[in-house]
C-alpha cells in the first residue's frame, strides 16, 4: 500500500500534534500506511511542506486561507476538518474526511 502524506495545518502547531497522534494511532488499526506532519499555518513552506503532501488538512479556524492554500498547490485536495472532531481530537473521523477528500479527488 502506497503511504499517505498529509499535512496538517493550524493557528499554532499545538491541538494538531494531539490530532497527528490520533490519526496515526487509527491508521494503524486500519492498516493505513500515513504520514502526518503538523505545522502552524504560519511556518509553512510551499516548497518543502505544501508540495510533498497528498493532502492539506486545515484546522478549523485556518478555514480563510484554504483559498490561498489552493492557490499555492493546483490541483491538490485540501480539507478543513470538522470542528467537533477536530476538538475531540477525534482521528479516526479525521482519517476518514482525507481517505474520502482523495478519493472524491480521484475522481
Amino acid at each position: 500500500m502506497e503511504k499517505i502524506t498529509v499535512l496538517l495545518m493550524c493557528s499554532s502547531g499545538m491541538s494538531s500534534t494531539i490530532i497527528k497522534t490520533n490519526m496515526a494511532k487509527a491508521a494503524e488499526e486500519m492498516g493505513i500506511a500515513l504520514s502526518v506532519d503538523a505545522k502552524a499555518e504560519s511556518a509553512v513552506n510551499v516548497e518543502r511542506d505544501i508540495l510533498p503532501a497528498d493532502i492539506i488538512l486545515l484546522a478549523p479556524q485556518v478555514r480563510y486561507i484554504k483559498s490561498d492554500i489552493m492557490n499555492k498547490a493546483p490541483g491538490k485536495p485540501v480539507a478543513v476538518m470538522n470542528m467537533q472532531d477536530y476538538g475531540l481530537g477525534n482521528g479516526k473521523n479525521i482519517l476518514r474526511t482525507v481517505l474520502d477528500t482523495l478519493r472524491g479527488h480521484q475522481k
